[in-house]
């Protein structure tokens, strides 16, 4: 498996000079070949590193880079950050998280501002990296060996859930290229690539059970139920509102309904038919849906330790909710908490707004009525990422994330300047503007007997 990994990581990344796209795909698993090759902290930095430098080059032969407001948005954002890694007092770790957020997440947005400056270049950079990333997040899949609980899977001396959130990812692509109408396709022929799509979705979905944490495999499942719901939403936007807002909410009461009737089947099955890993999580959300303990589901430990972290990270915010404390190597398992515990209340409000506003760019790609199948797949994985991280994963290991924010302000920017041309005339072209009428001479009619004006001057 090591000999696989090497040969197909650098013949992706080779490949990626010329088709970034794959570049990106190895970046990506920086931190999962890092623990593969026995925590080499060079390789994991040099991975990582690669796109914003390789973006830097790449900048030399673009010099036509379009920046967007969300850009100053995340500028703010970042300054915020960067006070509170400075009043850390774990100062070292401090540096380390902002250096890795502002390679790896600020980086990682503006890349594809260079990358690309068309919707055809669009689509085959989103190509590339989608069919890299899952191919090497597959082989990390079944590379990964039982943790010291023995009830998880990483890789190496790594953590479970640095696994999880590319599988989570992986699936989320996968997925959502199913979902999606098909304008570009990764092989020749259209059903070869369905019977890939279908094998690699079969065997991630695999790789993440074995993984065992709960983003792995809530992330999918929480971004395909938002995704209906919105698509409903989205799609009646010209019906009157009462009836779009029943239509919603009849969606809504519908897959809680599949949810709780899939909890009973698995519920009545003999206990070798269902396996724990998949019931247990199934069972809790359709207790949840239900508001009673219907089904029996045993204590989870790890959700009350969970709830202990919980509570830790809510007595750091009452000590300082408006500053923060700084930056801590405290896990708080939930991007909302974690930002307010240590940048303050005012770095929750400005990644909201981040947040929120690229996500609704990307929901209009994604859900339009002539849909963008990049932006779908990208908007599946960005959806998968924030369910996750409001269970685990700190944000700035979210690469992913803000790489797909950053695909869909590049196609907004792209869209915005062919508007604005078409609004132009054409080199070349005569500036046409209406002419206003000037009114007519008055006709003389002379008398009778008289002389024209001219004769009667002679």
């Amino acid at each position: 498996m090591t000999e696989l990994l090497i040969i197909v990581g650098l013949l992706i990344g080779l490949i990626g000079l010329l088709r970034p796209g794959l570049l990106v795909a190895v970046s990506a698993h920086a931190y999962n070949f890092e623990v593969y090759f026995d925590d080499n902290a060079a390789i994991g930095i040099a991975l990582g590193v690669a796109v914003p430098a390789y973006a830097l080059i790449y900048t030399f032969f673009r010099r036509n880079v379009s920046f967007h407001l969300l850009d100053i948005v995340l500028l703010v954002f970042t300054f915020i950050y960067a006070g509170a890694a400075i009043r850390s007092a774990e100062f070292d770790y401090a540096m380390m998280s902002l250096a890795k957020f502002i390679v790896m997440g600020v980086g990682f947005y503006l890349c594809s501002r260079v990358f690309i400056d068309s919707e055809e270049r669009y689509a085959g950079f989103v190509k590339d990296f989608a069919v890299g990333f899952v191919i090497l997040a597959g082989l990390f899949g079944f590379a990964a060996e039982p943790d010291v609980s023995g009830t998880r899977t990483a890789i190496g001396e790594g953590t479970a859930v640095g696994l999880s959130a590319a599988l989570n990812a992986s699936l989320c692509i996968v997925l959502f290229y199913l979902m999606g109408r098909k304008n570009w396709r990764v092989v020749a022929r259209p059903l070869l690539d369905l019977l890939l799509a279908w094998t690699a979705l079969a065997l991630l979905f695999y790789a993440a059970y074995l993984n065992g944490t709960r983003g792995a495999l809530l992330g999918p499942l929480g971004a395909v139920v938002f995704y209906v719901v919105a698509t409903v939403w989205w799609r009646l936007t010209t019906s009157p509102p009462l009836f779009r807002f029943a239509a919603t909410l009849a969606t809504m009461a519908a897959l809680a309904g599949l949810t709780v009737m899939a909890a009973g089947y698995m519920a009545a099955a003999p206990e070798d038919v269902v396996p724990e890993r998949l019931k247990y999580p199934i069972l809790s959300v359709a207790n949840a849906i239900l508001g009673e303990e219907r089904f029996y589901v045993p204590a989870d430990v790890t959700a009350e330790d969970r709830l202990q972290i919980y509570r830790q990270a809510w007595e750091q915010i009452d000590r300082a909710p408006l500053v923060g404390s700084g930056v801590s190597s405290f896990q708080e398992h939930n991007v909302w908490l974690e930002l307010w515990s240590e940048a303050g209340l005012g770095a929750v409000v400005v990644f909201a707004v981040f947040i929120g506003w690229s996500m609704l760019i990307g929901a209009r790609q994604a859900l339009s009525m002539r849909p963008s199948l990049a932006s779908t797949v990208m908007f599946g994985a960005a959806l998968g990422y924030l369910v996750q991280m409001q269970v685990s994963m700190t944000f700035a290991q979210a690469k992913i994330l803000f790489l797909a924010l950053g695909c869909f302000i590049t196609v907004r920017l792209i869209r915005d300047r062919i508007r604005r041309r078409k609004r132009q005339p054409r080199a070349g072209e005569a500036d046409v503007r209406p002419m206003t009428p000037q009114p007519a001479a008055p006709v003389v009619i002379p008398a009778a007997g008289s002389q024209p004006p001219t004769q009667a001057a002679e």
